[in-house]
């Protein structure tokens, strides 16, 4: 069985990793009204218009955690970090993105904590 191009090193899986919070950004700045423009996200994040573009193009290579709450919180979001076992070990199917555990999330009512379900 073949492996998910994911699992050639660390970086190509931090890669898929931060294509797909990069993703969710686009997408929570597409989804407000108005729309928040990545000027509006920059003066936000107190940085250049420039850096943002740069940062939501992908230029993530020391992207910390920290970096991710500031660029989620300033579009009213929260972060979960969530490791998982799915079975894979040889990783063949790659990551779940975030799309699939945020269904998931819906779909249980979105639960806060464990006795929320």
């Amino acid at each position: 069985m073949t492996t998910h191009w994911t699992a050639k090193n660390i970086d190509a899986f931090r890669y898929r990793i931060t294509s797909d919070f990069l993703m969710q950004l686009e997408k929570k700045m597409e989804s407000e009204t108005p729309k928040i423009s990545r000027k509006e996200l920059a003066k936000r994040l107190n940085l250049s218009p420039g850096r943002v573009s740069q940062i939501l193009n992908g230029a993530m290579d020391n992207f910390s955690l920290e970096k991710i709450i500031e660029y989620a919180q300033a579009l009213n979001m929260k972060i979960s970090v969530v490791a998982y076992e799915d079975g894979d070990p040889s990783n063949t199917r790659g990551p779940v993105d975030s799309e699939i555990f945020n269904e998931c999330w819906e779909r249980q009512g979105k639960p806060l904590t464990f006795f929320d379900l």
